[in-house]
């Protein structure tokens, strides 16, 4: 189990090694603005909103989409309440769902990563399921009924095929460049941070891709599909009326792991990582 200081040690090692050999530079921002979390938010809606499951699910509720985002990068980057006076002071006390942070200075990346550092707080849960229960109210019910028939059984499914301690694993949540800024190496260096991370932790790193396009980067950062030989690392998701699409449960493993991935975390906390003007 590991503390904050170790994971903010680790990350400043990773940032440092990573703007050694850039041609932009990288740098940590905690605070967040209502324009530029409205920012956050505007890139990863743009990213996503064309994947097929996504596509299917918030296509026609973008307070959905809206509420699903911030149900993982939390509380901190809600537009609605980050500049309120209260904001640290429910930082401080822990009962944010993530502890938020950023790189940011040259190109338009964002991505979020669980780190494996343990909270405790009940209300830090509160507000997962707060923003989760927003989502709900603003999805038709066939999509209701989707997400339970088949959305939530494929991912029971590819969940099951990490074999290590998920609790003690980097969870990568979010990741996206906006299209003018794709194919310039942006988000391999913004990658290698989390996967320098790893090294630096003796920790894996779990996600989940939605896009063939997707795993082929992924892999070249050296991640694999799980049990992709036997197709186990793949779930189907049917969509009404439409071809199937997939997800596919990814791993990394850093070189020589020997530790890290025992003892418990009650709850993971999410480091969000943005590069937001452009090269």
């Amino acid at each position: 189990m590991y503390d904050a200081a170790t994971w903010e040690e680790a990350i400043s090692n990773a940032l440092t090694k990573v703007n050694q050999g850039s041609a932009i530079k990288y740098e940590r921002v905690k605070n967040f603005t209502k324009e530029n979390s409205e920012e956050i938010l505007s890139l990863l809606s743009d990213s996503y909103k064309d994947i097929p499951y996504h596509k299917y699910t918030f296509e026609s509720s973008p307070k959905a989409r809206r509420s699903y985002l911030l149900a993982g990068l939390g509380k901190r980057v809600d537009p609605d309440v980050c500049e309120r006076d209260d904001t640290n002071e429910s930082l401080s006390q822990g009962r944010l769902t993530t502890l938020s942070a950023s790189i940011t200075h040259s190109s338009p990346i964002s991505g979020t990563a669980n780190s494996p550092i343990t909270y405790s707080s009940q209300s830090s849960r509160d507000d997962v399921s707060a923003y989760f229960e927003k989502m709900f109210e603003e999805l038709p019910y066939n999509v209701l009924d989707w997400i339970s028939d088949v959305e939530n059984p494929a991912q029971e499914v590819i969940q099951s095929t990490y074999d290590f301690d998920k609790s003690q694993a980097i969870d990568v949540c979010f990741m996206a460049t906006r299209e003018e800024s794709r194919s310039h190496g942006y988000g391999t260096e913004l990658l290698s941070v989390i996967t320098d991370v790893a090294q630096r932790m003796d920790v894996p790193v779990m996600l989940l891709s939605a896009t063939e396009e997707a795993v082929r980067f992924y892999k070249k950062s050296g991640f694999f599909v799980n049990r992709e030989e036997t197709g186990e690392g793949k779930g189907t998701l049917p969509f009404e009326g439409q071809e199937d699409a997939h997800l596919f449960a990814l791993s990394y493993i850093p070189d020589g792991l020997t530790g890290g991935t025992d003892g418990d975390c009650e709850q993971s906390a999410t480091t969000d990582f943005t590069a937001n003007s452009s090269q």
